[in-house]
C-alpha cells in the first residue's frame, strides 16, 4: 500500500510541479495561447475553437491511449530504477573533492564577486548548459543505429497531446535523467568551488527563471 501510495505521488506530481512539463499551469496556458490563435488568427468561433483543442478523436485515439499507458508504465519502473541511479549529489560531491586535488585551482578563488553576478551567470549558465546537452543527446538518438533503437518509440504515435512527452523507451528515461544527473552536478560543483556558498538560482515557483519563461511560452 505504502507503494502504491508513492508511486501515485510520483504520477500527480507530475502535473502539480512547476519543475515538471506538463504541470497543469504550463498546460492550461497553452490553451489559451491555442485559444488566441484559432479565434484571432484562424478566425474560428470560440465553439470550433474548443472542439479543435478538446479534440476527443485526438485524446481517446489509439496512439493517445498508448501514451497513457506507457506513462503509468515509465513512471513505475522510474520509480523502482531511480533509487540505483547515481545521484546529483554523489556526482557533484566527487567532483568538488576532484578540484581540490588540482594546484593551480582554490576554493573560493571567486566567492568575492557580486552575489547577483553569482546568481544571474549560474542561473544562465544552467539553463544553457542543460538545454544544450538535451540537445546533444537527443541528436545522437537520432545519429547512432543503438540508440535509435530505443528513441523511435517516441515518434511512434499518430497523434499528439501533452502526455506523448512520456512515449519513450525505458532506457531513454535513464539516459536521459543520468545526462540531467551529471551536468547538473558538474556545473554545480564548479560555481560552488570557484564562488562558494553564493551560488544560488533566480527562480519564481521554484523554477529556473529562464525554463519557466520558457515553459510559459508554450
Amino acid at each position: 500500500m505504502q507503494m502504491f501510495n508513492e508511486i501515485l505521488y510520483e504520477l500527480l506530481n507530475q502535473f502539480t510541479d512547476p519543475k515538471k512539463r506538463i504541470f497543469l499551469g504550463y498546460i492550461l496556458l497553452s490553451v489559451l495561447i491555442a485559444f488566441f490563435w484559432l479565434i484571432f488568427k484562424k478566425k474560428l468561433s470560440i465553439k470550433l475553437a474548443k472542439k479543435k483543442i478538446f479534440d476527443k478523436s485526438v485524446f481517446l485515439s489509439r496512439s493517445a491511449k498508448s501514451d497513457y499507458i506507457v506513462f503509468f508504465i515509465n513512471q513505475f519502473i522510474m520509480f523502482l530504477i531511480s533509487p540505483l541511479i547515481i545521484t546529483q549529489l554523489a556526482i557533484a560531491t566527487l567532483l568538488f573533492y576532484f578540484f581540490h586535488s588540482i594546484p593551480w585551482l582554490s576554493s573560493g578563488m571567486f566567492n568575492h564577486t557580486p552575489v547577483y553576478i553569482i546568481v544571474s551567470l549560474f542561473t544562465l549558465t544552467l539553463f544553457i548548459l542543460d538545454d544544450f546537452t538535451k540537445y546533444f543527446v537527443h541528436r545522437c538518438m537520432h545519429k547512432f543505429s543503438i540508440l535509435w533503437a530505443f528513441h523511435k518509440v517516441h515518434h511512434s504515435a499518430t497523434t499528439l497531446t501533452p502526455i506523448t512527452v512520456f512515449r519513450t523507451h525505458p532506457l531513454e528515461g535513464i539516459i536521459f535523467s543520468l545526462r540531467s544527473a551529471i551536468t547538473q552536478a558538474l556545473l554545480i560543483s564548479i560555481f560552488v568551488f570557484l564562488f562558494g556558498k553564493n551560488v544560488d538560482l533566480f527562480t519564481i515557483l521554484g523554477v529556473n527563471i529562464f525554463i519557466f519563461f520558457f515553459n510559459v511560452a508554450g
